[in-house]
């Protein structure tokens, strides 16, 4: 299964679990721009977000990220590649690019261990070479803190 089709799954995994959970919210899936993503709205419109689903992205964390938003507990920025709203963000240390973890671990997948700036083309990370793609994924997921 392609990474689009794994990232539409588990958008409608997601919705699902979160429409049972979040009653007072209406709650839908998306495709913008390749990325899927999942719309978040109170009934009373007090608030509302859009968050990204990754074909990596963990239920409990993406749980916990919507949480935190809507308990009022963190702020929320924009990635500069997914467009989209995170708290988990982290930076280009050159050009100082703000991108989400989940974007950083799908771009160090796409490259085998090494992420490139879609900014300012700076590379980090070290080439994993004959490495299994989920070794790679759980390595990064442990760094970055999201298993």
């Amino acid at each position: 299964m392609n990474n689009n089709k794994r990232a539409e799954l588990k958008s409608k995994i997601f919705t699902k679990k979160l429409k049972e959970e979040y009653k007072n919210y209406t709650i839908q899936y998306f495709s913008i721009n390749n990325r899927w993503c999942i719309s978040v709205n109170k009934n009373d419109n007090s608030q509302s977000i859009e968050m990204t689903v990754t074909p990596n992205c963990f239920y409990n964390n993406f749980k916990d990220n919507l949480e935190k938003y809507l308990n009022g507990k963190g702020e929320l920025d924009t990635c500069k590649m997914c467009h989209l709203d995170s708290y988990k963000l982290t930076s280009c240390p050159k050009c100082g690019l703000i991108y989400c973890i989940e974007c950083l671990i799908d771009y160090q997948l796409k490259g085998k261990g090494i992420f490139c700036c879609v900014e300012c083309n700076h590379k980090s990370g070290e080439r994993a070479h004959n490495i299994d793609i989920k070794l790679l994924e759980s390595v990064l997921r442990k760094a970055y803190n999201q298993n």
